[in-house]
């Protein structure tokens, strides 16, 4: 809990920041500063299954008209998650598509989107799409040599054939 208020603390403290100036006077380092705070959050968050409050940071974020394309995306991811944890399939897989689509994000948001729409599929059972949508992930994870996604994708890959009955593929 102290990790929490702590990173909470920092986050609003940036966005106030944020907030009180105009956007020609804004600092770099305090959108980037919130952008941490707001990712540091995330995981506990998820874990806690507080999507209002996830959804509450992301509204207020993007009221403050961030500026770094990189920042747009993870907010948008962030609201695709949000409406996919919350069972809002069509919508969370609509903004996870256009993020995929969209050639300026970097590989790192695909792979996560991808990883989050897969997740989607095999929410509503459509395994093949989610066994396909793992594997782009798995892919660009090996591309960026992110290991840890390498082997967060292989286990839910493994996790959903498990689920259908092909344990040897699990």
């Amino acid at each position: 809990e102290a990790e929490i208020t702590l990173h909470e603390l920092a986050f609003n403290y940036f966005l106030q920041r944020m907030e009180r100036a105009r956007l020609e006077e804004r600092l770099p380092d305090d959108e980037a500063s919130c952008f941490y705070h707001l990712e540091a959050l995330r995981i506990p968050l998820i874990e806690r299954r507080e999507w209002g409050r996830i959804r509450q940071y992301v509204r207020r974020l993007r009221e403050a008209q961030p500026q770094q394309a990189h920042h747009l995306h993870l907010l948008s991811l962030y609201e695709g998650v949000n409406a996919i944890r919350t069972q809002s399939y069509q919508a969370g897989e609509e903004i996870l598509r256009g993020l995929i689509a969209d050639t300026t994000a970097i590989a790192e948001i695909h792979m996560r989107a991808l990883n989050v729409l897969a997740q989607s599929y095999w929410f509503q059972t459509q395994y093949d799409r989610a066994l396909e949508s793992y594997q782009q992930a798995h892919t660009l994870a090996t591309t960026i040599e992110n290991q840890t996604f390498q082997a967060h994708t292989l286990l839910n890959m493994s996790m959903v054939y498990h689920e259908i009955g092909y344990y040897l593929q699990g």
